[in-house]
């Protein structure tokens, strides 16, 4: 089912002009971000990507897309938990929430789109996709 999302969102996938700065995610921390967050798709989809083959080029790319999605479609119970303390005048939770939130969901969605570009650019130049 997840997939079929994926497959509807392509204009989301595609890089946006504010990405196209090569540092932007670089500047934002993803790459400690990575350095000390495990890669939980490679651990959790079972499978280990060969970097060398377009076929796992590819593979990686459509699982990044995946996940993201996921943490997307996360984002909205952080949201709604958000509000609500919001409207409880709870501001310590509120922020607590926003702060999770750009932990569970932010930093693994700037590092997939992030590594997706890089991929995106080997695919490029390797097989001038």
């Amino acid at each position: 089912m997840l997939e079929k999302i994926v497959d509807r969102m392509d204009w989301y996938f595609e890089p946006k002009g504010f990405e196209k700065i090569s540092r932007l995610y670089e500047v934002l921390g993803v790459k400690l971000w990575s350095k000390y967050w495990p890669n939980g798709g490679s651990k959790f989809s079972g499978s280990v990507h060969d970097p060398h083959s377009k076929s796992g080029l590819e593979s990686y790319l459509n699982l990044t897309k995946v996940l993201e999605t996921t943490h997307l479609l996360l984002t909205i119970p952080f949201f709604q938990m958000t509000l609500l303390h919001l409207l409880q005048e709870e501001y310590f939770l509120a922020g607590r929430d926003i702060a999770l939130n750009i932990i569970a969901n932010g930093y693994p969605i700037m590092s997939m789109r992030y590594n997706r570009d890089r991929v995106s650019k080997i695919l490029q130049k390797r097989y001038k996709i």
